[in-house]
């Protein structure tokens, strides 16, 4: 009679402890598999893109409660590339980046809103030359699971945006070089 008194408590205990609770996991960005691209209208005659390299980071990511996510990022702003070495220095040139006295853009998140599966919107902050912006990007979560080379968990996530270079004190050539920039991140 004990031990069934002993088994129906050990139950009742066991029915009334809390369900282990997945934690946030923290990751850092890979900077050898993270680009942020952007374009803008040249002339009106095509759209010029260029990336950026070189962003590190960290990601605090919740599997069970994606709102409650996380990330801060700094790009470096000397690594554009447009594919046009004179075009890359006059990106860095004090009218446009200045990324001798600004060399870093910095993004964190404010918030996040799921928008439906594996799709959200984030909010956050960018920090261009010095000037803090508010932004909004849409954002699609493509994958969490083992890298097959290195052996890591890895998540990677998709993000397109839109800003207007003028809100951020860039605005040399505006009129003939668009004031409107489509920004897409792929990070690891």
């Amino acid at each position: 009679m004990i031990r069934l008194r002993r088994l129906v408590l050990a139950l009742c205990l066991a029915a009334a402890a809390p369900a282990a609770v997945a934690q946030p996991v923290r990751y850092t960005i890979d900077h050898e598999h993270t680009w942020v691209q952007f374009r803008l209208s040249h002339l009106g005659f095509a759209q010029m893109i260029a990336t950026f390299h070189n962003v590190t980071g960290e990601i605090l990511f919740d599997r069970q409660a994606p709102a409650d996510s996380r990330v801060t990022a700094s790009i470096d702003a000397r690594t554009v590339h447009s594919g046009l070495a004179a075009r890359d220095e006059w990106i860095r040139a004090e009218a446009q980046l200045n990324t001798a006295a600004h060399p870093a853009i910095g993004f964190r998140s404010t918030g996040i809103t799921v928008t439906g599966e594996n799709r959200g919107r984030m909010e956050g902050v960018l920090a261009i030359r010095g000037v803090e912006r508010p932004v909004v990007l849409d954002v699609t979560f493509n994958r969490a699971g083992v890298n097959p080379i290195n052996r890591m968990e890895t998540i990677g996530f998709s993000a397109t945006g839109t800003i207007r270079r003028s809100e951020f004190g860039v605005s040399a050539f505006l009129g003939p070089l668009g004031d409107e920039i489509t920004v897409m991140i792929e990070i690891e």
